[in-house]
């Protein structure tokens, strides 16, 4: 395969191989970082996001403590992730699978589900919804939570852009 040369089929040096190979591999990077990987434009609008979560069969505590207009933000770093627009809450069910093994719905004593409607600035780039560029939302996605007084786990339940 290789000659006395250092030619490989006794054309092509193997040096000359390695660097065609290294051009290639830069070619595809820069194809990757700019024609696949669009969600790295900076020139995207920015624009009102507003979706609502789920708090699943909390103590009223949790009710009480949440108030419109507070601030929101992610749990994992802490960025403002929007503002508390409206709170509602209705009695949580628990689901249980009785003798027959029918699965039912009963009342959950002293929780509730609380529901909160958040809005924030964010893009929309190919379907994903993102808040400040960073916080990736998605309906029926888990997130953890916070406000100023108050740390919780929810699920997304609807997302409502500008545009819509």
């Amino acid at each position: 395969m290789i000659d006395r040369n250092g030619k490989l089929f006794g054309k092509i040096s193997i040096i000359d191989l390695g660097i065609i190979i290294l051009i290639l591999a830069f070619a595809a990077g820069v194809y990757v970082k700019f024609g696949v990987l669009d969600q790295t434009n900076t020139s995207t609008t920015s624009e009102t996001i507003t979706y609502t979560v789920k708090i699943s069969a909390v103590r009223g505590l949790y009710y009480q403590q949440l108030k419109v207009g507070d601030a929101v933000y992610e749990g994992d770093n802490g960025t403002n992730i929007g503002v508390i627009t409206d709170i509602y809450k209705e009695a949580a069910s628990i689901s249980y699978v009785d003798t027959d093994g029918q699965t039912k719905k009963a009342p959950a004593q002293d929780r509730y589900d609380i529901y909160l409607t958040i809005e924030g600035d964010g893009s929309v780039t190919n379907g994903r919804y993102l808040i400040n560029r960073t916080f990736e939302i998605g309906v029926g996605s888990s997130k953890s939570l916070s406000t100023k007084f108050v740390e919780f786990t929810a699920q997304v339940e609807e997302i409502v852009t500008d545009g819509q």
